[in-house]
């Protein structure tokens, strides 16, 4: 008994330092402008707007064939093209895009690990098939660019042949960049150097 005395006096003595220390340091403060850290939460992936958003794509491609070939009708073909640049652009932010789903595509065809999803797909794969079909309806009444561009045209410019053709060839070297990127490092630079883009995002 004697010598379990002890032992809890030595105990005492050896962390009596210790528990002194500690009551040097008062407990903190919460009543003098302490404010709770705000809670943040991962956005809940939802497949179902994807769908939704492909099926406007779909849809305002639709409407801009038949307008295009049956009624003939620029007008109703521009205000297609104002919807499409609020919703697809301003709203989705420029997210909704075929030319940016090629990057998706492209690592999703070398990327065991790397799934498309069926609404990158459809994005990526109807503009092709109206293409095919009904010509580029995507390019001239659904694309938030072309919108863009035919709201503040005024007075095209000719560029000199000498000059258009090289321009021209810069497409084809940036689509390559961007694949090559996207399957290497797994990086979309269309989507991070497209200026349309940042001014959507903006808003």
């Amino acid at each position: 008994m004697k010598r379990h005395a002890a032992l809890l006096l030595f105990l005492a003595f050896l962390y009596a330092p210790w528990v002194l220390a500690e009551q040097r340091f008062p407990p903190p403060d919460f009543e003098s402008g302490y404010s709770q850290p705000t809670l943040t939460f991962q956005e809940v992936h939802r497949p179902a707007r994807e769908y939704l958003d492909a099926i406007f794509l779909v849809s305002a491609m639709g409407m801009v064939a038949w307008l295009l070939h049956y009624r003939r009708s620029r007008k109703g073909i521009f205000l297609i093209g104002i919807a499409s640049l609020l919703y697809f652009g301003f709203y989705k932010e420029g997210c909704v895009c075929p030319i940016g789903a090629i990057q998706n595509v492209s690592l999703g065809l070398v990327g065991s690990d790397f799934v498309v999803p069926i609404a990158v797909m459809v994005v990526f794969l109807a503009p092709l098939v109206f293409a095919l079909i009904w010509g580029r309806v995507f390019c001239g009444g659904v694309c938030p660019l072309g919108a863009i561009q035919d709201l503040f045209i005024f007075k095209p410019i000719r560029v000199p042949l000498w000059l258009e053709k090289p321009l021209g060839l810069l497409r084809y070297f940036y689509l390559g960049l961007a694949v090559y990127f996207a399957i290497a490092f797994q990086r979309f630079i269309i989507c991070e150097y497209d200026p349309f883009v940042s001014l959507f995002r903006m808003t």
